[in-house]
């Protein structure tokens, strides 16, 4: 039993490293007008998925990045074309 959780905890760790570090390759790639567009700021998103590297609980950051924001720039992105 013991060593599920450790499984468990230690997916959801690396899980949430990978997709902190894939979400500040995605912040990072679109332009401050794009981040105006949406009403968030660039700087703040790239240092909140610098600190979800952690890993652990702060998945909570790159999944609400992934979820919430992402999907917002790319709208941006789209609709500046």
């Amino acid at each position: 039993m013991h060593g599920a959780v450790t499984l468990v905890v230690s997916m959801v760790w690396i899980f949430g490293s990978i997709a902190s570090f894939f979400g500040i390759i995605d912040a990072i790639r679109h332009t401050a007008a794009q981040w105006a567009a949406i009403g968030q700021s660039k700087i703040l998103w790239i240092v909140l998925l610098i600190v979800g590297l952690g890993g652990g609980i702060l998945i909570i950051l790159p999944g609400y990045y992934w979820l919430r924001v992402s999907p917002r720039l790319a709208a941006a992105s789209s609709a500046a074309i």
